[in-house]
């Protein structure tokens, strides 16, 4: 029973992602890619995806994540 309850949910956010609106980048407005390979561990586990256009790393809600570099060490205030 629990294995129908957890196929059931991941076919669901499979379907909510799939038919999901494309988001725009924040920083120049591209849209981002619907389907993506993850490029780190991090990636994979936020669910953040870097756009191809300028390089902009945003999560899953759509919002910048200006605060992490990729290696995981703070920028410096701006």
């Amino acid at each position: 029973m629990e294995l129908i309850i957890i196929m059931v949910m991941a076919l669901i956010l499979v379907l909510w992602r799939t038919f999901q609106s494309p988001q725009p980048c924040p920083e120049c407005g591209e849209y981002l890619a619907r389907f993506r390979a993850p490029r780190s561990i991090r990636e994979t586990m936020w669910g953040s995806v870097v756009c191809a256009h300028c390089g902009c790393e945003v999560n899953w809600r759509g919002k910048k994540m200006s605060f992490l570099s990729y290696a995981g060490k703070r920028k410096p205030p701006q």
